[in-house]
């Protein structure tokens, strides 16, 4: 079963590599690695000492593989691809065990076909391994293996700032009791080895007394494998807390239903799913089941989230969504046990589903491979400002952007960051129109987007600023757009304009001609 939910995973994502670019966030990442694997040191602009990402455990190991010499723009989505493998694995042989292997079944297969969870796996971001990491740390806690556990999700916090709720909620764990073979486990062995009365006895609570010794063995072991990505932040930096974490903490959240629709309605498809998890959810309590932890942790995440009210990034969901197919693959089985038919229930066969299960994601991928329509980001946005930044360099020069990811990646000019990310001096002054006014940079990124544009338009330093270049998922070229005619929603359409004392001839003469530069330059491979 599982070879056959490994080849429909890795085939769905190969056939969603070809249609989604990567993140924009994930390019800062990469700018990172970059500069690492140069000699810049692990920064976003050389010579600023600040953490501009949220992952540096992700950040040096790909800073480590451009070293190398490797692509990091094109190994990172594969990187995960290779993650989801292993993820698969994981959660099947969990599912197997503490489960049963219909679950373990249906979970291989809806991992490999939900779109969301391919999407977030190409576009390149740290998620998939921080929820390999929290995962597998985990799955280790039920197995007795407390220190390896506290060691992952010590190094999960490095992965993604939400590491830290793993780690309280094991810390949690060992103080009220000692981690245990889940109960159906611990039956099984029974039934296999009635002598054995230890596993008998066990059987009967699930939690032992308090125990703060534990909770301190287990709070040293953490302590122990962070101290020293701690220090090294602390003496590089000046802080352990990101840039980018402060930067994000500045922007408004979605509220609360703006919250779970983000997490749990990210495609037409994913609110059944959210629906039956909570069944299953239920389920598994009840059953005392080893998948209680994960699915305790997602919802501790959520809770978080409403807490906090980050902005929601679609990657963001990715550990929830993992656990919300799960837990709705145990509801969907015991839905099969109460409703089906005998004989339809004698059908559902593990050759059977896995059949069934190969030709739903072979139709899938070909309807996915119809579907060419995210792919234009990479094709018009990205290859783009390849074209644009390789015939006119401007390494040197400032620009200020609120999208930083490609513009920066692409053209390795010093960036201003109007969303604080890497720049904190622009947290003192949120307003884009502000910091325009206050740096004054040689060139400005401006959505094209009916209010930004507006606003644009009608500030007096505006008038200081001539466009000269313009990246649209549409294909747009006019540099001109008038804002009633733009979307009011966001989507991939960017103008980069430079300051007027500092335009060259050659650019006055393309803005002239009102053609944009990915028209008229030689593809960059």
């Amino acid at each position: 079963m599982f070879s056959a939910a490994l080849v429909c995973t890795i085939t769905i994502r190969w056939v969603q590599l070809q249609r989604f670019a990567v993140w924009d966030d994930a390019l800062i990442t990469y700018r990172c690695a970059r500069n690492l694997a140069s000699g810049f040191g692990f920064v976003y602009n050389p010579g600023e000492m600040v953490l501009g990402v949220t992952t540096p455990l992700f950040g040096l190991f790909l800073g480590l593989v451009a070293w190398l010499g490797g692509d990091v723009y094109t190994f990172a989505p594969i990187l995960n691809i290779g993650v989801d493998c292993i993820l698969l694995a994981l959660v099947m042989r969990w599912a197997w065990t503490d489960a049963s292997p219909l679950v373990a079944t249906l979970f291989g297969f809806a991992f490999a076909l939900e779109p969301q969870l391919s999407a977030s796996t190409v576009g390149g971001m740290e998620v998939n391994v921080f929820t390999l990491a929290s995962l597998a740390s985990m799955y280790l806690w039920t197995r007795q293996r407390a220190a390896t556990s506290a060691a992952l999700a010590s190094l999960a916090c490095f992965l993604r700032p939400e590491g830290a709720l793993l780690a309280l909620l094991l810390l949690a764990a060992a103080l009220v009791g000692k981690p245990t073979f889940p109960r159906i486990l611990r039956q099984r062995r029974f039934e296999q080895d009635p002598s054995d009365v230890t596993l008998h006895a066990e059987d009967a609570g699930r939690f032992s007394s308090f125990d703060f010794k534990r909770c301190l063995k287990v709070a040293t072991t953490m302590v122990v494998v962070a101290l020293p990505l701690l220090t090294w932040m602390w003496r590089v930096y000046g802080t352990v807390i990101p840039q980018s974490v402060r930067g994000k903490a500045l922007q408004n959240g979605e509220g609360f239903v703006g919250t779970l629709t983000s997490i749990f309605v990210p495609n037409p498809t994913f609110p059944a799913i959210a629906l039956l998890a909570l069944w299953g959810g239920y389920l598994v309590f009840v059953k005392r089941s080893g998948l209680a932890l994960p699915i305790l942790w997602a919802a501790v995440y959520v809770l978080a989230y409403e807490i906090g009210q980050p902005p929601m990034y679609e990657w963001y969901s990715f550990p929830i969504q993992v656990v919300s197919v799960l837990s709705a693959c145990v509801a969907f089985e015991s839905i099969v046990d109460h409703l089906l038919p005998t004989t339809l229930r004698n059908r559902l066969t593990l050759p059977n589903l896995a059949a069934l299960g190969s030709m739903v994601v072979l139709v899938g991928g070909l309807g996915l491979m119809a579907r060419r329509d995210h792919s234009l980001v990479r094709d018009r946005v990205h290859q783009g400002m390849a074209r644009w930044f390789a015939a006119h360099p401007i390494q040197g020069q400032s620009i200020l952007a609120r999208e930083i990811g490609a513009v920066g990646w692409f053209s390795n000019a010093h960036i201003l960051d109007g969303a604080a990310l890497v720049t904190p001096e622009a947290a003192e002054v949120l307003d884009f129109l502000e910091q325009v006014a206050h740096w004054q940079p040689a060139f400005v990124q401006i959505r094209a987007h009916q209010q930004p544009m507006r606003e644009w338009l009608s500030s007096e330093v505006s008038r200081n600023y001539i466009p000269i270049a313009r990246f649209s998922v549409l294909g747009k070229t006019n540099l001109h757009p008038v804002p009633s005619t733009l979307p009011d929603h966001w989507i991939w359409d960017l103008i980069l304009l430079e300051r007027r004392d500092l335009v060259h001839e050659d650019r006055s003469a393309d803005e002239a001609l009102d053609l944009p530069e990915i028209a008229r330059t030689p593809k960059i491979e």
